[in-house]
């Protein structure tokens, strides 16, 4: 792990090769990093996953259809659904194992690492 006051736990899904992992800046010191996540796969018990997405930013066609019944059925702005900001995270990079992201201080990431 490369960055200081982060805090990394993984869930495993049951059902395929993927993970989430939750990676949380939680120091006193208000500072943004760039930092690196190391993942052991045999310990693990998973192949070696290549694929990493930050499931607060990602696409939601879920949500999205949201959006479409509000205008549909002219639900004011204010009881229709939230536009969603910047969550303080960013994915740059995810090869060999080690993912690398940007993370705000006192923000957290949710990562989806698969196949």
């Amino acid at each position: 792990l490369q960055g200081e006051d982060i805090y990394v736990s993984v869930y495993r899904s049951a059902k395929a090769n993927k993970l989430l992992a939750v990676i949380s800046h939680i120091g006193k010191v208000h500072r943004d990093q760039e930092i690196a996540v190391k993942f052991d796969w045999p310990m693990l018990k998973l192949p070696v996953l290549t694929k990493a997405r930050e499931l607060l930013t990602a696409p939601d066609p879920d949500y999205d259809q949201l959006f479409k019944a509000a205008k549909e059925y002219k639900v004011p702005e204010n009881r229709g659904p939230l536009k969603l900001g910047d969550f303080g995270c960013e994915v740059s990079d995810f090869q060999g194992g080690i993912l690398k992201l940007k993370l705000k201080n006192h923000c957290f990431a949710l990562v989806e690492l698969s196949e």
